[in-house]
């Protein structure tokens, strides 16, 4: 049995992840990292000094393979995402570092990390941190550049989350199930890849021996304005009563990702 351990595990990603490794329960079992798992646990302070975080060395003791997700996207608070982000990529190591294990690490990063912002440079040094790691420590690494990335909510798989709202995609979803007016640039070009393609990715590299040091994927150029054009085309039809008839696999996959919200 292949224990993966999946830090931001009810994200848009993370949750895919897991129920894509519900077909495989006789060969790989998710062990889920959430938000909790990261704060200080009181009961450890006397015997480590510092307040180790006893909920997550226990979740890495027993993973073979760690995908980090976790993190703040780059719509959430600026002053916040550098150090969020990167704390939490430096916590894992540190951790992993005091228990002096060396699992696979799989991280998914974003075609943000050229992007001078709190979020790109948070991808990027990330990035740094865990290529360093691997090589101090001769463990394989694996980076995954991806574009945007858009799916069905995450509220799907568990119902007592908010729907996802943390990209431009997910909004419109939202905004458009729920009758309520959207801001949509004329000109916004954006390069979109299908959640369950991003999984594909992470699941393949998993199973390999020695990971390929960075993997980029690709999806779909096209603009915002076209984005919400169709996600509006499929509202209104199934409001009128009709099937909306995708195009395309992409267009398939825009489908499936709107139904999970109205």
């Amino acid at each position: 049995m292949i224990h993966i351990g999946i830090t931001g595990s009810t994200g848009l990603v993370g949750s895919h992840l897991n129920y894509y490794l519900e077909k495989y329960t006789d060969e790989y079992k998710p062990v889920l990292i959430d938000r909790e798992d990261f704060k200080d646990d009181p009961s450890t302070r006397a015997e480590h000094g510092t307040g180790q975080r006893k909920k997550l060395i226990d979740k890495l003791k027993v993973c073979d393979v760690i995908v980090h997700l976790a993190g703040l996207s780059n719509r959430a608070d600026q002053k916040e995402i550098y150090d969020t982000n990167v704390g939490l990529t430096r916590k894992i190591l540190d951790r992993l570092e005091s228990l002096n294990l060396c699992p696979k690490i799989i991280f998914l990063s974003s075609v943000h990390r050229d992007k001078d912002t709190p979020y790109g440079r948070s991808k990027k040094d990330s990035e740094l941190l865990i290529a360093e790691w691997g090589k101090k420590n001769n463990t394989p690494t694996t980076i995954i550049i991806s574009p945007h990335i858009f799916g069905e909510s995450p509220h799907i798989f568990n119902k007592s989350l908010k729907p996802y709202v943390g990209s431009a995609f997910a909004t419109f979803c939202h905004e458009l199930a729920q009758n309520k007016p959207s801001t949509v640039y004329p000109i916004a070009p954006i390069e979109l890849v299908y959640v369950g393609d991003v999984v594909v990715s992470i699941f393949n590299a998993s199973q390999n021996t020695t990971l390929e040091p960075v993997i980029y994927l690709h999806g779909k150029h096209t603009q915002m304005a076209d984005v919400y054009s169709l996600l509006k085309y499929f509202r209104d039809e199934i409001l009128s009563g009709k099937t909306p008839v995708p195009k395309d696999d992409f267009e398939l996959n825009c489908y499936k990702a709107f139904l999970s919200y109205v």
